[in-house]
């Protein structure tokens, strides 16, 4: 079928070769059409009514392409209603028209809307799906598409699941599955199809994992690596380590000495020390004449790790290489012709598993936040050596027994507890959109010569969330003379974003104003006040990792979490962070509270992303999968053998 040249842009924007691709752009969410009852509208509450626009729309336009547009809208009530970056968007010309609006109520009568249909209630039908929103692209847009995808791309809806497995699950056929996803009836046969595509995603999961364990574990020579390669290191630390790091050094050196290949998971707690750990076990392995890799998903954590693996080798005598995408050409080719002859630290994002970078003997690979690398990802870099320990870590603790499920090709070590030398954290929620009332405590805390994390959830504004941008502007104009502020996020230079982090560690600013790039990794001991706007916006998981970089040295600390949501689940979720400090508890909150309804994902979670499985809602499922992926691995049934190897190959793809 062919496609417009619009609508082979929208496949570029979403990153997707193919229309029938487009097939997973998978909606984020539904709107099911309920209408609100205007008598008891309250401030912030979710609403959505029918009625026609009242006024012509006017759209004005702010920071380069940003816009809003203004117009009246009239139900049982008159309204003011605001909606963002749809400019596009034209008055009816037939004002009786009747259209439905979806948003937030506002005090007294003013809306500001998500969503518009030119339709009425009847014509939309029960449910909606609402997709994910690239910059440019309207929601009819997307929906064309995949119209178009359904007609002609049966490959997409061919079941690839084994009739055993289809009947055991009771599931939906595939096809039905797809089209109700993208095109839903009714609440009944939508729920069907997210069960099927629930378990579609756990049983690829469960057979990824396997098969990777497959792969990595296997017979290796002894390599007798020695704990005492460390202690030079250790009486260097100004600190004890705790029980937990020197267990957890004692279970990876044990396993480093097997004749069997390591694959271990290191997860502990927001500021239990992690890092540590794996950097003295790295050293005993270059020590001992092997290379090793410590690949991160970011390049500001990549550079804090080689920050603190410089600070901490630095009379050591270890070459320590920092390699990311920004790179220089030169700098780079020099650096990879050091890390091919001599044993090395090597720390980079996925920069690691390029073609070009080759190790002298690769001995170990650590992967940090390795939930956000994909199976083939991490086995290319790990493909790179021969007979590789592989030390993987997470900054989200989950219970054992779910680790057990979800991380079933690894060893799982938990640090269970922070080091002594860490101050109280407290957490206070500041109801509004203003750090106002916190502002003497905040001047305070610089006056002692202590230091402030500002964090907001966006770089530039979009709708009423506020931006870095707008946020570090108002701080310089009104305390510029006063302190130094910097300014950090995702889309500046890798240069720029090193220096102003290097600033920031030796105090010469004493305010950053950043987005949530600071979330892991980022360690400055002297900072002891943080303010989080919007902090609605963020998973609890986040936020617990936002607040982590503070309290990392002695001095007590605060994180003021600014919330201007009246939103009573809002409330209830902030509320969590104030109460417990405790990651495991806190990740098991953020995912029951997000609901079954959340198709999102665990994006801040810190643990794998399914797009419509939950894994502590669907715990059972999740194991009762992996029961079924182990019988099909182990299965010499010709369908079951040809599901497994289709799971595998298509794991592969698009990885160089």
């Amino acid at each position: 079928m062919t496609l417009t040249k619009l609508q082979q842009d929208i496949l570029i924007r979403y990153e997707v070769s193919t229309l029938c691709e487009f097939l997973n752009v998978f909606p984020a969410r539904y709107d099911i059409f309920e209408l609100s009852n205007e008598q008891s509208l309250t401030d912030g509450q979710h609403l959505i009514l029918e009625g026609h626009i009242a006024s012509m729309m006017k759209s004005s336009f702010y920071a380069k392409n940003k816009s809003v547009t203004h117009f009246q809208f009239v139900s049982h009530n008159v309204y003011k209603v605001s909606i963002f970056n749809r400019h596009y968007l034209k008055t009816p010309s037939d004002p009786l028209r009747k259209v439905v609006i979806i948003g937030k109520y506002k005090h007294p009568n003013q809306i500001i809307a998500s969503n518009i249909y030119y339709q009425s209630l009847e014509q939309l039908g029960q449910i909606q799906p609402i997709y994910p929103i690239k910059e440019k692209t309207q929601l009819k847009q997307i929906k064309s598409i995949i119209l178009k995808a359904l007609a002609v791309c049966h490959q997409y809806t061919i079941d690839v699941l084994p009739k055993d497995i289809i009947k055991e699950y009771q599931l939906i056929p595939q096809s039905l599955a797809m089209k109700e996803i993208h095109q839903p009836s009714t609440v009944e046969q939508l729920s069907q199809s997210i069960h099927r595509f629930k378990v579609n995603e756990f049983l690829e999961y469960h057979l990824q994992i396997q098969n990777n364990r497959l792969k990595v574990i296997h017979k290796k020579p002894n390599r007798s690596l020695d704990i005492d390669l460390i202690k030079p290191v250790i009486d260097t630390l100004p600190y004890d380590l705790t029980d937990d790091q020197v267990e957890a050094l004692s279970v990876l050196f044990k396993g480093a000495n097997q004749p069997v290949t390591l694959s271990a998971l290191l997860q502990g707690d927001v500021g239990s020390g992690k890092t540590i750990v794996a950097l003295l076990y790295a050293y005993a392995y270059i020590k001992a004449g092997f290379s090793v890799a410590f690949m991160v998903p970011t390049e500001v954590l990549a550079m804090q790790h080689y920050l603190n693996a410089s600070a901490l080798f630095t009379k050591l005598q270890t070459d320590i290489h920092l390699l990311t995408s920004s790179t220089k050409i030169n700098e780079r080719k020099d650096m990879l012709e050091q890390v091919k002859s001599n044993p090395s630290l090597l720390i980079g994002t996925h920069a690691l598993y390029s073609n070009d970078v080759n190790f002298y003997q690769l001995g170990l690979v650590i992967i940090d936040e390795q939930h956000r690398f994909g199976v083939a990802q991490r086995m290319k870099l790990i493909q790179k050596g021969v007979d590789v320990d592989v030390l993987s870590m997470s900054a989200t603790p989950i219970p054992r027994t779910l680790a057990a499920v979800l991380f079933a090709d690894m060893q799982v070590i938990t640090l269970h507890h922070k080091p002594k030398q860490r101050g109280e954290v407290k957490s206070h929620i500041i109801q509004g959109n203003s750090f106002a009332p916190v502002l003497d405590d905040i001047l305070q805390s610089i006056e002692r010569n202590e230091q402030v994390y500002v964090i907001t959830s966006m770089i530039e504004e979009e709708g009423d969330a506020r931006s870095a941008l707008s946020i570090y502007a108002n701080l310089k104009k009104a305390f510029d003379k006063k302190f130094r502020i910097g300014l950090l996020h995702g889309k500046m230079k890798t240069e720029d974003k090193q220096n102003v982090l290097n600033a920031f560690y030796r105090n010469e600013i004493q305010m950053l104003v950043s987005t949530s790039v600071v979330e892991v990794g980022v360690d400055v001991p002297n900072a002891t006040r943080m303010i989080i706007y919007d902090a609605h916006r963020f998973g609890l998981s986040s936020l617990h990792q936002l607040r982590g970089r503070i309290g990392r040295s002695i001095k007590s600390s605060i994180c003021y979490l600014i919330n201007p949501s009246e939103d009573i689940l809002s409330m209830e979720r902030l509320n969590v962070l104030v109460e417990s400090h405790d990651g495991f508890k806190i990740a098991s909150e953020d995912l029951r509270l997000r609901g079954p309804g959340d198709l999102i994902g665990l994006k801040q979670s810190g643990l794998p992303s399914f797009q419509f499985a939950n894994i502590i809602l669907d715990i059972a499922l999740l194991e009762q999968t992996k029961t079924t992926a182990l019988k099909l691995l182990q299965s010499h049934d010709t369908e079951h053998h040809a599901y497994v190897l289709d799971v595998i190959k298509r794991s592969l793809k698009g990885i160089d």
